[in-house]
C-alpha cells in the first residue's frame, strides 16, 4: 500500500511553511501555490484540539466558487483525515482531533467588527 505525502512543491511554499515569524507575507502570481500552502499551514496543527485557524477571501463567492479554496480544503482534509467534519453552514471544517478551520470574508473596513474576541490561531488571506 502506498503512503500519502504531502509536501511543499517549491521552495517559496517550504519557506513558508517553515517560518517561524508571527507575520509572513507570501505573494505571486496565481497558480504559485499559495492558497495550497495555507492549507497545509493548518496541517502542522492538525493534532491540537485548541488549534482554531482563519482562512479569509474578500468575499464569499471567492472562497466557495467551483475550485476554489472551500473545494480544495474539503478535498486536502478529507484525505488527510477522513473522519473530519465538513460543515457547510459555518463554512469551517473540523479535525478528529478537535481543531478547527474556519473560512469567511473580509470585504470591508466595517467586517473588522466580525471578528471581535476571537483567540487563537494565525488567519491566513
Amino acid at each position: 500500500m502506498s503512503k500519502m505525502v504531502i509536501a511543499p512543491a517549491s521552495k517559496p511554499q517550504e519557506l513558508f511553511l517553515n517560518s517561524t515569524a508571527d507575520i509572513c507575507f507570501y505573494g505571486g502570481q496565481a497558480g504559485g501555490g499559495k492558497t495550497f500552502s495555507a492549507l497545509m499551514h493548518h496541517l502542522k496543527h492538525a493534532n491540537d484540539p485548541l488549534y482554531r485557524g482563519l482562512i479569509l477571501r474578500r468575499t464569499t463567492p471567492m472562497l466557495l466558487k467551483p475550485g476554489a479554496i472551500w473545494d480544495e480544503a474539503k478535498t486536502l482534509y478529507k484525505q488527510v483525515d477522513p473522519n473530519c467534519k465538513v460543515k457547510i453552514k459555518d463554512l469551517k471544517i473540523i479535525l478528529s482531533s478537535g481543531a478547527e478551520i474556519a473560512f469567511s470574508h473580509f470585504e470591508r473596513v466595517d467586517d473588522t467588527d466580525n471578528f471581535q474576541g476571537l483567540i487563537g490561531g494565525p488567519c491566513v488571506w
